[in-house]
């Protein structure tokens, strides 16, 4: 059995999902299980980069460990808020994990990722405890 203080070593999870029901989603499954202390849900990706900028301005420290991006998104698609977050991520000095996420199986995405350090890896929709507990195993023990 997992203790609380392993279960706690995520402090601030950021999911962008233009998806209202796979943020629900991902947001129950992360606070059902306590893999995080806090779950940030931001549907429109801009807003969820006004969000990481005012953090990186005055917060830095407050600044999420884990970062759930959906490729598929109108307006702003994840591709496009990735070029943004480049930008910020240059005044911050945490360590930060990005999870690309889609239900997609188009394989130009996957070649894609593999050209962008910022980018930790993928995992398909829907989001679960198991995939989770994956990451935090992989990335914060």
């Amino acid at each position: 059995m997992e203790t609380d203080t392993e279960l706690d070593q995520i402090s601030k999870v950021l999911v962008v999902d233009d998806n209202e029901i796979d943020t629900l989603i991902c947001a129950k499954v992360i606070e059902s299980h306590r893999l995080a202390k806090e779950v940030v849900v931001h549907n429109q990706p801009q807003e969820a980069l006004n969000y990481l900028i005012g953090l990186a301005q005055t917060h830095p420290d407050q600044f999420p460990d884990l970062i759930f991006l959906d490729l598929n998104m109108p307006v702003m698609d994840g591709w496009d808020f990735l070029q943004e977050y480049k930008k910020i991520l240059v005044s911050i000095s945490k360590k930060v994990i990005l999870m690309v996420t889609s239900c997609t199986t188009d394989y130009k995405d996957f070649a894609e990722i593999k050209k962008h350090q910022e980018i930790s890896g993928f995992m398909d929709k829907p989001i679960t405890a198991d995939k989770l507990k994956k990451i935090q195993e992989d990335f914060f023990n």
